[in-house]
């Protein structure tokens, strides 16, 4: 649907009528309303992310790098492929939850949150702007 010309929804905006004001504001706060409730469920999602990404972590670099280290000998022993198919896979598996954390983290970021009121709702220069 076309944005209105600001000549245009300023003369639809001048009828004066409370209901229709009163039925664009409520619509307007149900928007709202559903977008800070996506935005809370996003956030308990990348928290939880957050949280499992930064358990992993301490359990992989504690146990692994201990267990490492106390067999290094004996992981040698087996053979240069299979000590650096040890190792490549105890790195991926620190990579991965690095960049999991980096990524909960982003989705956490604080967010510019602009509420709806009065006068953005019936501002003639944002109501006409179709971006």
């Amino acid at each position: 649907m076309p944005a209105l010309a600001p000549k245009e929804l300023a003369e639809r905006l001048r009828l004066k009528s409370p209901a229709l004001v009163d039925e664009i504001y409520s619509i307007a706060q149900r928007q709202t309303q559903a977008e800070a409730g996506r935005q809370t469920r996003l956030d308990a999602k990348a928290s939880s992310l957050l949280t499992a990404a930064g358990l992993s972590l301490t359990v992989a670099f504690t146990f692994g790098g201990q267990v490492l280290l106390a067999r290094a000998t004996e992981l040698r022993q087996l053979g240069a492929v299979r000590w650096s198919i040890v190792l490549v896979t105890f790195l991926l598996a620190i990579v991965t939850g690095l960049l999991a954390s980096i990524f909960a983290v982003m989705a956490l970021r604080v967010r510019e949150y602009l509420s709806v009121n009065e006068q953005t709702v019936f501002d003639v220069a944002l109501c006409a702007n179709d971006s």
